[in-house]
């Protein structure tokens, strides 16, 4: 626990928070004014504070996760956004319809109570379905990381890939063997997993040291320049900043940059050892 605490930044925090409140914001804004109103109704209600632990357990689980393994997706909070639908459609029908209807009904006599609890539900029904309808562009870096691996990789040898992203097909699309390590201790493990088995179950992982300054000597020891960085969420410089502030050597080269539909940056380096760094390569 005190561990979990020290790791514990502002800048997660914000980051948490941030993803909550752009997870839903409509729903998040509705749900607040529905449970100021009836807080006491609410937790009265057994059912409801079932859903209310629920919420909580499922925060706490997402926060732990964000601290131990250093990157978070807004699809995790969509259990917790079921949870929010409930409050959320109690402060649309006895709240925000009404405060429109008495502000409007005096100008617009056309907007019955009725007709503005339809068309909010059909304004935010439309909003989301068109959200859902937008193919997302958040993985465009398989197919190019794959070609990267098959030019970079020696021949007869195994790539290997290392990720601060827990997403399988790292390892699937390049034909790698995937293993996770966190940027708040960069301890290497297996925890990358595949109908609950791990894509990459080698047990000396589990034996290697934690800590940035141990990391290079433990990608020496997993192989050479088979070895692959995949750095999710940071600029290049923030990651060679990491080393740079524990006057550690930076023996990672980087082959190319992509970018989330969220403009989130994604490097991926080749570990060279002591071979002259030769640059950026263009985009894929």
């Amino acid at each position: 626990m005190e561990r979990f605490l020290k790791s514990l930044s502002f800048l997660t925090s914000w980051k948490f928070v941030n993803c909550i409140i752009s997870t839903a914001p409509i729903c998040i804004w509705l749900a607040i004014i529905s449970f100021k109103r009836n807080w006491r109704t609410f937790l009265s209600n057994p059912a409801v504070r079932l859903f209310c632990i629920f919420a909580i357990v499922d925060l706490c689980v997402k926060l732990h996760k964000i601290i131990t393994s250093g990157y978070f997706e807004r699809r995790y909070m969509l259990p917790f956004l079921c949870v929010l639908i409930i409050f959320a459609a109690d402060g649309l029908l006895s709240k925000l319809a009404p405060f429109l209807h008495n502000y409007l009904h005096n100008r617009f006599p056309f907007f019955t109570l009725r007709k503005i609890t339809v068309s909010l539900i059909s304004i935010i029904f439309i909003i989301y379905f068109v959200v859902i309808m937008i193919p997302s562009l958040d993985h465009p870096w398989f197919q190019g990381i794959r070609t990267l691996v098959k030019e970079e990789c020696p021949k007869g040898k195994k790539s290997i890939i290392l990720s601060n992203y827990s997403d399988t097909r790292l390892g699937y699309y390049s034909d790698s063997e995937l293993f996770i390590f966190s940027i708040n201790n960069f301890k290497l493990t297996n925890k990358a997993y595949t109908y609950r088995k791990p894509w990459s179950s080698d047990e000396f992982i589990k034996t290697l040291p934690s800590s940035i300054n141990s990391f290079v000597d433990n990608v020496k020891r997993l192989g050479g320049d088979n070895v692959f960085i995949f750095f999710y969420g940071k600029r290049d410089s923030e990651f060679r900043k990491l080393f740079e502030e524990k006057n550690l050597s930076f023996p990672f080269k980087l082959l190319n940059v992509y970018h989330t539909r969220h403009n989130r940056p994604i490097n991926f380096y080749q570990f060279e050892g002591n071979l002259k760094c030769q640059g950026l390569r263009a985009k894929d």
